[in-house]
């Protein structure tokens, strides 16, 4: 693993030690399944997870003109898109473990 002075993984090593998303993404799925999760799914459950934080730090730095700006072929305003990308995402982890929306 590459680490930087700190000490702090870089790269895909950081990526895969990023911390875990939801429950879905343990080992074990909803007991009320009896199931387990799809081994295969846990890669891009942490890929999503790091990539959505990765966004916001990037929009952390935006003014807010830059935020509401639109482009065609976006889902709105920047900030309109990354509002749809964490709730499509909050949406399927639930899915995928068994919430039942409110």
């Amino acid at each position: 693993m590459r680490t930087v002075s700190t000490g702090t993984p870089t790269g895909s090593a950081a990526r895969r030690e990023a911390p875990r998303a939801p429950s879905i993404v343990s080992a074990t799925g909803p007991a009320d399944r009896g199931g387990t999760v799809n081994e295969a799914l846990l890669d891009p459950f942490r890929h999503d997870a790091w990539a959505t934080r990765e966004l916001i730090r990037i929009c952390q730095g935006l003014p807010p003109e830059q935020l509401e700006a639109t482009a065609p072929g976006a889902y709105g305003s920047v900030h309109r898109t990354l509002h749809h990308i964490i709730s499509a995402g909050d949406y399927f982890r639930n899915l995928l473990a068994g919430v039942e929306r409110n």
